[in-house]
C-alpha cells in the first residue's frame, strides 16, 4: 500500500527545492555562467528534486508489486496510463 505520509513529505520537499531554485529564475544567462556558486546551488537543487522524484516513483513501483528499478533509466515513467492514473505532470523549473 502506498504510504501517503512519505509521498506527501516528499512533494513537500519539492515543492520547498522549487521555490528555493525560483529563487534564480531572474537571472541571465551571463550571470549564471559567470557565477559558480549560483551554477552549484542551482544544479545541486536540481539534483535533489529528481531524486525525490526517483524516490517517489520508487515507491509507487514497489506498491503495484513491479520489478525495483536497476537504475534511474529505469525509474522513469514512460507509461502514459501511470501518469494519469497517478497524476505526475512534469515540472519546468529553469530555462535559459
Amino acid at each position: 500500500m502506498v504510504d501517503v505520509t512519505v509521498v506527501q513529505r516528499k512533494l513537500s520537499q519539492l515543492d520547498t527545492y522549487l521555490q528555493q531554485v525560483s529563487e534564480f529564475s531572474t537571472i541571465t544567462l551571463e550571470e549564471y555562467q559567470g557565477e559558480w556558486k549560483i551554477q552549484r546551488i542551482v544544479e545541486r537543487t536540481l539534483q535533489m528534486m529528481i531524486e525525490t522524484c526517483v524516490d517517489i516513483t520508487n515507491h509507487l513501483i514497489s506498491d503495484r508489486g513491479m520489478r525495483s528499478p536497476t537504475s534511474y533509466a529505469d525509474s522513469r515513467c514512460r507509461d502514459c496510463a501511470f501518469r494519469k492514473r497517478f497524476s505526475i505532470v512534469p515540472i519546468v523549473v529553469f530555462s535559459v
